[in-house]
């Protein structure tokens, strides 16, 4: 006997064997918790659209990487990559950013004012 191989359920009131787990899952997520780690050192937590390359994965390992990487907040609550807000990285000028700092203007500001005035001018005219 294992360590961990059994638990004591408290609804049969007896020590059960634990069922064994998917080597996929664990592989997956163990990829999505790693790269969650990764990713809040870097200050970019949560990103979207994760595990970019998915050619050659099972779709048990993709759900169980999502699983580790988009933790959810708080039991009952939606899970990170599925919020409403998200946190980038862009790269901008220095003087550019200065000037908004001077000026009292956010970050998250100017993004959004900035991408909603680019994407006025590539909508088609009506």
């Amino acid at each position: 006997m294992s360590k961990n191989s059994h638990y004591y359920s408290k609804t049969e009131g007896r020590v059960i064997e634990r069922p064994l787990v998917d080597p996929q899952a664990k592989a997956g997520s163990s990829a999505g918790r790693k790269q969650r780690n990764k990713d809040r050192e870097r200050e970019v937590y949560p990103r979207q659209g994760l595990p970019i390359s998915r050619k050659g994965r099972s779709n048990v390992w993709i759900e169980h990487y999502q699983r580790g990487y988009y933790q959810a907040k708080t039991t009952g609550r939606p899970m990170l990559g599925d919020e409403p807000v998200i946190t980038i990285s862009v790269s901008c000028d220095r003087r550019l950013l200065e000037e908004l700092d001077l000026a009292g203007i956010g970050r998250s500001d100017a993004f959004v004012r900035g991408a909603n005035v680019l994407l006025d001018q590539i909508k088609p005219p009506k």
